[in-house]
């Protein structure tokens, strides 16, 4: 059961490299205007429920989702390691990856999409949506289904497993 779930710790981790590593970003810098408004808000699990309910930011041309996050709650609120296109959040509130277990953390949602790149490199427009969204099961919870599976579940699936495993014993 423990290499199981080293297996899918490590798959996960796999997952969230793939958002955290794109194709680097243009090195241009351009004086930053206000332009346009964001909504953001921040989901917790299910004991620390809404950090941040759904808000207007105003955000400045060049702005990134993690952008938003930071200029809302502070840095005091979040817990991050990286910078630009290797952002990682591994805190938000005092709840971090691997609080809820193996597959939980900290994933980004924009207009209900979850973009394949770190949320510092995800550039804002008028109107967007901006969500960060704990997990605790690789993102099943919350609607992440990296490899468009019908039935995506990591909890269930582990369970299945587990009982064939047995079965087979």
């Amino acid at each position: 059961m423990r290499y199981f779930q080293r297996i899918l710790t490590v798959l996960f981790a796999f997952v969230l490299m793939f958002t955290m590593f794109p194709s680097m970003a243009k090195g241009e810098t351009t004086a930053k205007v206000l332009t346009s408004q964001v909504k953001l808000s921040v989901m917790g699990d299910s004991i620390h429920g809404v950090i941040q309910p759904k808000t207007d930011v105003n955000i400045q041309t060049g702005d990134t989702a993690f952008d938003v996050l930071i200029n809302t709650l502070g840095t005091s609120e979040v817990d991050y390691m990286g910078s630009g296109s290797s952002i990682y959040v591994r805190g938000i509130n005092n709840l971090y990856e691997f609080d809820r277990g193996p597959l939980s953390g900290w994933l980004y949602r924009v207009n209900g999409s979850f973009p394949n790149y770190s949320a510092g490199s995800y550039v804002l427009k008028n109107s967007d949506e901006v969500e960060w969204l704990y997990t605790t099961n690789g993102g099943a919870d919350v609607g992440f289904n990296p490899w468009g599976l019908r039935s995506f579940n990591l909890t269930q699936n582990i369970k299945k497993n587990k009982m064939m495993k047995q079965q087979l014993q």
